[in-house]
């Protein structure tokens, strides 16, 4: 077999793989929540409980502590030790399918950039959970005006939200109330959600509940208000995506269409990207070029980023 054949059967491989993980997963995931469901109230197996305890042992660490608040953010269904492991396990994959297609060069320089992406996803899973609870913020102010119309308190009202409307912000909220039932004040518990999913809309719903609850103002109409306010803002974002979505996947295009380039020309002239590395002016150039590619991404990305 030819080296071409050898990569391409090894990407085959590893995407088949991917697939059977990711079914497995699945599977798995479907079984523990059977499990869970069929175990007495407070039963846990022993498995779970050593997943659990890895975990705190772990999130003890100041490296470990990030990390979780990370996931927990992200709501990724895996632990600081798993998250880990997953990392290095990618890491290496990407270092042997580089080294197969570039050279060792670039083989450790994606190596090195590998964990670094990890946590680039989590930001995204992060962004991705703060928008979906910006869209449904409207709906949240506008419940929430209508339960403390009729006479409810801020608490009673925020259950009420948290049971009529979907995740993600009906999870937030019952993770606020859970920290008010042990003892948080309103406002820290609020902050807290804040910090969780950063986006202005929210910072702007906490400080107009907390001026409210200190200064006793009319919470009613403030919320109304706020819910057209949101409303519009939701819809300026929206306008603003649709608008920058091309330019954003040419940011991504971009570094793609690079590396398959220069992948075609080491299949075409094997060897040539080691003897252009080799020499002085060719190493500049090379480098030159990855830093010209990576200045056009970061700009195109601030451009069109829409912020929350």
């Amino acid at each position: 077999m030819t080296r071409g054949q050898i990569l391409l059967a090894a990407a085959a491989e590893c995407v088949l793989l991917m697939l059977v993980a990711m079914q497995w997963w699945q599977v798995r995931a479907d079984r523990r929540d059977l499990l869970a469901r069929a175990r007495p109230a407070g039963a846990a197996g022993d498995g779970r409980r050593l997943r659990r305890e890895l975990d705190r042992l772990a999130r003890r660490t100041a490296p470990g502590r990030r990390l979780g608040d990370r996931l927990d953010r992200a709501r990724l269904p895996l632990t600081v030790g798993e998250a880990v492991l997953v990392t290095a396990l990618a890491t290496g994959l990407v270092y042997w399918l580089v080294l197969l297609t570039l050279n060792q060069v670039f083989a450790v320089a994606a190596a090195v950039l590998t964990p670094l992406g990890g946590l680039r996803m989590t930001t995204l899973f992060i962004r991705r959970r703060a928008a979906a609870m910006v869209d449904q913020l409207p709906a949240l102010t506008a419940a929430l005006a209508g339960a403390t119309a009729a006479g409810l308190s801020l608490s009673s009202a925020l259950q009420l939200a948290a049971d009529d409307l979907p995740d993600p912000v009906a999870e937030e909220i019952r993770a606020a109330l859970q920290s008010m039932s042990v003892g948080f004040g309103t406002e820290a518990a609020l902050r807290e959600t804040a910090r969780r999913l950063p986006s202005r809309e929210l910072d702007l719903l906490v400080t107009t509940l907390t001026i409210q609850a200190r200064s006793g103002g009319n919470l009613v109409r403030a919320l109304r208000r706020l819910t057209d306010t949101l409303e519009n803002r939701r819809d300026s974002r929206r306008e603003a995506q649709s608008m920058t979505a091309g330019s954003t996947s040419t940011a991504y295009l971009m570094i793609i269409f690079g590396f398959v380039i220069v992948a075609v020309l080491q299949r075409a002239f094997p060897g040539s990207l080691d003897r252009a590395m080799g020499s002085t002016l060719g190493a500049v150039a090379i480098g030159g070029a990855c830093g010209l590619f990576a200045l056009g991404v970061v700009l195109v990305r601030r451009t069109t980023r829409v912020p929350l």
